[in-house]
């Protein structure tokens, strides 16, 4: 029994590795039990103007499955947008496949994780040279998004390879062919800090967790409901205006422009 599931496990996994890479080949999981739907919550509003939204997701690790909250990052340089990491079914086996940095959107499973990002391409916003600007029909900036306007609609975290439906747009095979960015160190702290809080644990929330989103990496925490999850404040976040242009400045990008490191693939 125990050899017939390893060679499972090494079938589903070269699966992935034969087939067209649809995301950069950095971090996968390999997992036997599927991910929970994806909950329905509020977007906290944008703290600074040109940081983008990326959505949560369900991350796995010895402990299982937890949620890792939405949250408004800072992008690594001007003029690159988030490609969500996504689950796939092949087999028996939920596979993963990291998020990352491009200068256009990546293929991410047709999994629906609202407020742009619909399952095909991001429809939150765009570039003008080195400023972003806010699409004023996705609400995008404004906290309290309802259902409709970025929130999931069918809540599923995966996708079936082989299933009708899901296959790669051209545009989507152009974007893995572009040069892409790793997730920024915050963002990666932003995830290891979800796997050591018991209350985005799957086996302690039963697929309700505490923390749903963030207005920025370390910074207020937000419920299902967009209220504060730590406490009122006496002045929320100011959000980007309807339509407003920001430039990324130097506080922002920093050196981050510099010591970002583009993907590699094998």
């Amino acid at each position: 029994m125990r050899i017939a599931r390893t060679l499972g496990l090494f079938l589903a996994a070269a699966a992935v590795w034969l087939a067209p890479t649809f995301a950069f080949a950095g971090y996968f999981a390999f997992v036997e039990t599927a991910p929970p739907p994806l909950p329905v919550y509020s977007q906290p509003s944008c703290p600074v103007a040109g940081y983008l939204w990326t959505p949560g997701y369900w991350a796995n690790a010895s402990a299982g499955y937890y949620w890792v909250p939405g949250v408004w990052v800072a992008p690594p340089r001007a003029g690159v947008l988030w490609t969500p990491g996504y689950w796939s079914r092949v087999g028996t086996v939920y596979t993963w496949r990291s998020g990352y940095w491009g200068f256009q959107v990546g293929y991410y499973g047709r999994v629906n994780y609202g407020f742009g990002y619909n399952g095909t391409g991001f429809q939150g916003g765009s570039w003008d040279g080195t400023a972003f600007r806010y699409s004023a029909t996705n609400a995008a900036f404004t906290r309290g998004a309802s259902a409709g306007l970025g929130t999931p609609l069918d809540h599923a975290s995966f996708h079936e390879q082989g299933s009708a439906g899901i296959a790669p747009t051209v545009e989507e095979l152009a974007a893995d062919r572009e040069l892409r960015f790793r997730p920024t160190a915050e963002q990666t702290q932003h995830e290891q800090d979800a796997s050591t809080d018991r209350d985005q644990l799957l086996a302690f929330n039963h697929g309700s967790p505490g923390i749903l989103a963030m207005d920025s990496i370390a910074g207020h925490k937000f419920d299902q409901h967009g209220r504060y999850a730590e406490g009122a404040r006496d002045t929320p976040p100011r959000p980007a205006e309807n339509g407003e242009i920001a430039g990324l400045s130097g506080r922002l990008l920093g050196d981050r422009m510099l010591q970002t490191e583009p993907v590699r693939e094998r």
